[in-house]
Order: structure tokens, then C-alpha cells, then sequence
């Protein structure tokens, strides 16, 4: 029994591992340039033990992508629950997207949309935050940092657009992912924030140019 209990947490262990070191991997390099065997030679574990535990690639990014978006909504939820307001947590969400912006390879994002079975999970995620989002806009709205004549649920969508385009004509060959964002944010924080919602978003620029400058 205590055998058995061992190799079942040795196990999971090694899942997690697997799912860490693979996704590292897949955001420094780009998803096509990173084998199964790449990842196993890292690990320095054999093939069979990986194919094991994930059949294959697209399995192995699906768990990977799952396992990210869940850290990530945990991490914002938790910023939350403890931020003075709305600004705090939209401030709070570039900072993290800046952040991973600053160090993965935009190869990752733009072929991670050729997956469809990926393209759906994140769809989930996003149609599921939507959901909160709907709450929260509720609250920056009453709390006076965003303007009342927007329609954000097309805001929304203009956002997602504007970033299909980019990934689909691959812009980041021009300009940096942090560059893109930044430029993203601003114009559509400034669009439809008030005033007192601006002062927000242009402290935090202010205050970390260097980061938000990086790799252009």
C-alpha cells in the first residue's frame, strides 16, 4: 500500500515537472521548435516515461495551457480579494501580462491558436471570466473610474480582434509583445476610463517604464 502511494505522488511529481519544464521550454522557443525529445533529454527522463504520462505534444501543451490559465486566475482572484478597488486589480492584470509578455517568444502565441482544441479551452476560460467581468465593470462604473456612455461588451470585442490581428500578421516582428501591449492598454484604458481611472493607468506606466520598454 505505502508502495503503491509512493509511486502515485512520485508520479504526480513528475507530471508537474513534465508540465513546467515543457512549457518553458515552448515559450522560449516557439511550440514547433520543441520535440518530445527535447523535453525528455531536459528532463533527462526516457521517452517511454514521457509518452507514458503524455501521449503526445498537443496533449502535453493542452495540460500545460490548462495548468497556466488556471495559476493565472487564481493569482488575479487572490490580488483581488485584497485590492482598495477596481483600478488596483486592472493595474494589477497588465503587470502580469506585461510580465509574460517581457520573456515568452510571440512564436508561442501565434501558433498556439493552431490548436483548436487549445482555442476552445481558452475560449471556456475567457467566456467563464466573462462572466465576472460583467460584475466588476458594474463596480469601476459605480466607483466613478470608468465612463458610462461605453459599451464594454464590444470593447471587449474590439480588444480580441485587435489582438487576432496581431498574432495574424505577426506584428511583433516589428514591434516587441510588451510594446504592443502597452500601446493596446493605453489606448483602450484611455478610451474608457475617466479621469480619475487614467490616473491610475498612467501612474503605473510611469513607474515601471523600464519594465514596459523591454525587448523593443
Amino acid at each position: 500500500m505505502q508502495k503503491n502511494c509512493n509511486t502515485t505522488v512520485y508520479k504526480e511529481e513528475l507530471r508537474q515537472r513534465i508540465l513546467s519544464v515543457s512549457m518553458a521550454l515552448f515559450k522560449k522557443k516557439g511550440i514547433k521548435q520543441v520535440r518530445m525529445d527535447d523535453i525528455a533529454t531536459v528532463l533527462g527522463i526516457s521517452k517511454r516515461t514521457l509518452y507514458e504520462l503524455y501521449g503526445n505534444k498537443e496533449d502535453l501543451l493542452y495540460e500545460g495551457v490548462k495548468e497556466d490559465q488556471k495559476h493565472f486566475f487564481e493569482k488575479l482572484a487572490n490580488f483581488a480579494d485584497h485590492a482598495n478597488n477596481e483600478m488596483e486589480v486592472i493595474v494589477y492584470f497588465v503587470k502580469l501580462k506585461l510580465q509574460d509578455f517581457s520573456i515568452v517568444n510571440p512564436l508561442f502565441f501565434s501558433e498556439l491558436h493552431k490548436y483548436k482544441r487549445i482555442v476552445e479551452l481558452m475560449k471556456v476560460d475567457h467566456d467563464r471570466q466573462q462572466c465576472r467581468s460583467e460584475n466588476f465593470i458594474r463596480l469601476a462604473l459605480e466607483h466613478g473610474f470608468l465612463r458610462k456612455d461605453i459599451n464594454f461588451a464590444l470593447v471587449s470585442r474590439f480588444g480580441e480582434v485587435c489582438m487576432d490581428y496581431v498574432l495574424r500578421e505577426q506584428v511583433y516582428k516589428e514591434y516587441s509583445m510588451t510594446e504592443i501591449f502597452r500601446t493596446h492598454i493605453k489606448l483602450f484604458m484611455g478610451a474608457c476610463c475617466t479621469e480619475k481611472g487614467i490616473r491610475y493607468i498612467d501612474d503605473f506606466f510611469n513607474k515601471n517604464m523600464s519594465m514596459t520598454n523591454s525587448n523593443q
